[in-house]
């Protein structure tokens, strides 16, 4: 998928990509309409499980099934024939599954009420019964927010102390369930996605769980640029994170926090969230993977559940993109100085340096050689000042966080 997306973004002028849903479980379709889009971006799905993504031209505003088949891999087949093949073994069982954990979910904002409507509009689509939705409006600068919740059946909660992390303490303290389901306003939820991300949870030893976050639209350069260059997700199969599998500080691997659930005595017994990270601080991002990585060192397990899928608005202009990169920039490497310096982990030093050789140097490197699929200079020299201003930025939050400790 990612080859083939680059190809396309590379053409000009920019065309954006209709994205549509298509469900294989009774064969492929004749064909997929995206009526109004020359390029498809296509989600596959088979017997609720997602199967893989494809792009794919469409002339005419549709996507023949000959045209489906072309794109889609040896790999994507393999995986659709699995779903398939365990799909029909599984109807000829008797299927008595325990009871699902009780659970909140919690949705931090600021001031995107558009946003968070259709993320909350999504949530309750998606319930099982009762359900208890938290929004928590960090440092907001009106009531907008406040009067939208009053709308839904959700609890409301304003934290004035500005950060991503300690609306998502806010919400972790004011939360009743024993599973915490974090989400972002940028977000819209699938059907089934409280189901499947909690689901895994029924082994004692999982600690978290994330799921699959794919684009909800494909309109600008940016967007695609960035859904193609990497993204938020983490692949189709589903995958199991200990300390056996990764080391602690490669926590990153583990998943986005736009779409993880973790259980609420470990958040609290570790005071996960309680750091001066992510957004609405200096260090711009970096708060989940920080929460993933104390779990790790902590011999848990956290799963990756591809079948828990969100839908995640990307940032639509470049200067935007620019400034999220340059925030995972910082983010990742003040992390890693935190584990090195507080956790006293060496690891966190090796695994530094070969994410710059392997990402940040490679990119220079392809840019500076004019390679098709390259990033912008511009892009790389951006993430280049995040990972130098780290230090710097890391020492300054430490210093946040001794004059908190004093008062």
């Amino acid at each position: 998928m990612s080859h083939r997306g680059n190809l396309l973004l590379k053409q000009k002028p920019f065309k954006p990509f209709g994205i549509r849903t298509v469900d294989l479980s009774e064969g492929v379709p004749d064909f997929v309409s995206v009526e109004g889009y020359e390029r498809a971006f296509l989600v596959l799905k088979a017997c609720g499980h997602v199967v893989d993504t494809l792009v794919v031209e469409s002339p005419d505003g549709r996507v023949e099934a000959s045209a489906l088949i072309e794109a889609l891999d040896a790999e994507g087949r393999r995986r659709l024939q699995k779903v398939l093949v365990r799909d029909r073994l599984l109807s000829k069982v008797i299927d008595e599954r325990p009871a699902l954990p009780s659970y909140s979910v919690i949705v931090c904002t600021r001031d995107r009420t558009q946003d968070l409507d259709n993320c909350l509009q999504s949530i309750l689509n998606s319930t099982q019964g009762a359900c208890e939705i938290l929004v928590i409006d960090n440092d907001p600068p009106n009531d907008d927010t406040k009067d939208l919740a009053e709308h839904y059946s959700v609890k409301y909660f304003r934290e004035m102390k500005r950060g991503l992390n300690w609306a998502r303490t806010c919400g972790a303290k004011a939360a009743t369930g024993d599973i915490l389901i974090y989400t972002d306003d940028d977000v819209v939820v699938d059907a089934e996605w409280i189901n499947n991300i909690l689901r895994p949870f029924k082994a004692p030893r999982v600690a978290a769980v994330t799921g699959l976050t794919l684009p909800v639209e494909l309109e600008s350069h940016a967007q695609s640029f960035f859904e193609f260059y990497g993204g938020h997700g983490r692949g189709f199969e589903r995958k199991f994170f200990d300390y056996t599998v990764i080391p602690a500080c490669a926590a990153g691997l583990v998943g986005s926090g736009a779409n993880m659930a973790i259980r609420r005595e470990l958040v609290l017994k570790h005071k996960l969230f309680e750091q001066e990270l992510d957004a609405g601080t200096r260090t711009l991002s970096g708060g989940d993977t920080y929460a993933y990585y104390q779990l790790l060192d902590a011999g848990h397990q956290i799963v990756y559940e591809p079948d828990a899928l969100v839908w995640h608005r990307h940032r639509r202009d470049d200067a935007s993109l620019v400034h999220m990169l340059y925030g995972y920039s910082v983010g990742g490497f003040a992390l890693l100085m935190r584990c090195l310096f507080e956790h006293k982990d060496p690891e966190a030093l090796m695994v530094g340096l070969q994410w710059f050789k392997q990402h940040h140097i490679k990119q220079l490197w392809r840019s500076l050689r004019h390679k098709p699929d390259a990033m912008p200079l511009s892009m790389i020299l951006k993430e280049w000042l995040g990972a130098i201003l780290s230090p710097w930025i890391y020492m300054h939050n430490r210093c946040l966080a001794a004059m908190r400790d004093k008062r």
